[in-house]
């Protein structure tokens, strides 16, 4: 197969952008907030500040921008239903503070927003870190199955077992209680979200529609145009964790999924009912193609918010090829790559990014994917991505023997 080596030892810098050359229009400024000019790449990933009335937020990537945008317009929408008369008559006997209060002290969400927009959270570079340090043997890896992650202990498959669960991340989704999951439902926003403003906030309107019987109609946000484009909830997200895990575990049984990946993915702390129903409609789309349980174990490796949204759309990437007719015939193991053949002799990786750079890290994982797929027969060998390359990443990348392929990340959602 030929392949050569990197055409130097120098590696590119991770640029810093404009967000003015990298956003619409509607996505840069809207009535409460504003994103930073200033916006920095960690190799892979776009680090995002947004500026609100609310404080400012740190969003890791274009699905995070569009998550948190989302919800900086469910604030506001909470702020505004806390001053009419409606809302007033409803809560006359009780403290309307309660509400109020966390969206105005928001802005010590982020104490230090200069700071913030030149330092990049943990979770953007500790991910290609990792994969470039990979240390498993290729020839095993390549010839044997893929190795069990983590060691499933729960065999119930009932509804109870999460509530059995000893994990805080179980407890915490089993605290979101159905009152604060309408309240997501009305504003479109998760109701496991990472942003503690606006989890305090429904959880106190939620609170008052106990009391005051406040008509969750009244949540009705407009909508951010591009946002919804970033990331799109599944409609069961909202329903109650306890069924959502439990037509999970039904799914994945069904698609004959190993009993011991299941256990193990459900039991994932770090991953949220929202992040599991989004990989599961990515397996769901590929449906026929050999080791998808390769997705659910690499799932198991991701710790932070970045890594997993990286994940996911790395899934969604493949499962959009899928749907566009790429003949996807089967998920390889050994690698925390995501690695697929395809039935007319091509070798693919997918790559849930925002722009990628020539870093030293981006080079060791394109020279294992090329030590990966070596031993292969294959007609070509080609690296998908969500989003943009640099052109030297293109020249080193096109050195290698790969063919590289740009998709935008809004066009990954299912027609």
């Amino acid at each position: 197969c030929g392949f050569a080596f990197a055409s130097d030892s120098s590696f590119e810098n991770p640029p810093t952008f404009h967000a003015t050359d990298l956003l619409e229009p509607a996505l840069l400024s809207g009535p409460h907030f504003k994103v930073d000019e200033t916006v920095r790449n960690g190799g892979y990933l776009n680090h995002f500040v947004i500026h609100s009335d609310y404080g400012d937020f740190e969003a890791p990537g274009r699905t995070m921008l569009g998550i948190r945008l989302k919800e900086i317009a469910a604030l506001a929408r909470i702020a505004e239903i806390s001053k009419t008369e409606v809302f007033i008559r409803s809560t006359k006997n009780a403290a309307v503070d309660v509400v109020v209060q966390p969206v105005k002290a928001a802005g010590s969400v982020v104490s230090d927003p200069i700071g913030t927009v030149t330092r990049l959270p943990r979770g953007i570079g500790r991910l290609l870190s990792r994969y470039a340090e990979e240390g498993r043997d290729v020839a095993e890896s390549v010839s044997g199955a893929a190795t069990d992650l983590v060691k499933g202990d729960s065999k119930d498959s009932g509804v109870n077992d999460l509530a059995q669960s000893g994990s805080s991340a179980a407890k915490s989704v089993l605290s979101i209680n159905a009152a604060e999951r309408r309240w997501a439902k009305q504003l479109g926003t998760d109701p496991y979200t990472s942003n503690t403003v606006l989890r305090k906030a429904i959880e106190d309107i939620a609170w008052f529609d106990g009391i005051g019987r406040l008509a969750p109609s009244l949540a009705g946000i407009p909508s951010i145009p591009g946002a919804g484009e970033l990331v799109r909830l599944n409609d069961l997200a909202w329903e109650d964790p306890r069924t959502i895990r439990a037509r999970n575990r039904e799914r994945l049984v069904a698609m004959k999924i190993p009993e011991a990946d299941i256990d193990a993915f459900l039991d994932k702390s770090a991953l949220t009912p929202t992040h599991q129903l989004a990989l599961l409609e990515s397996l769901d789309a590929l449906d026929g193609v050999a080791g998808r349980e390769v997705l659910l174990q690499q799932a198991l490796d991701k710790k932070s918010e970045p890594e997993i949204w990286f994940h996911l759309n790395s899934a969604r990437l493949l499962a959009a090829l899928r749907r566009d007719g790429v003949p996807v015939e089967k998920i390889l193991p050994g690698s925390k790559l995501t690695i697929a053949a395809t039935s007319d002799g091509r070798l693919i990786t997918v790559l849930g990014l925002d722009h990628l750079v020539w870093t030293e890290d981006i080079d060791k994982i394109a020279q294992r994917f090329v030590a990966f797929i070596e031993p292969h027969t294959h007609a070509s060998a080609e690296i998908w991505i969500t989003g943009t390359a640099s052109e030297r990443a293109k020249e080193e990348i096109a050195a290698l023997g790969l063919q590289l392929h740009e998709r935008p990340l809004s066009s990954l959602n299912a027609s």
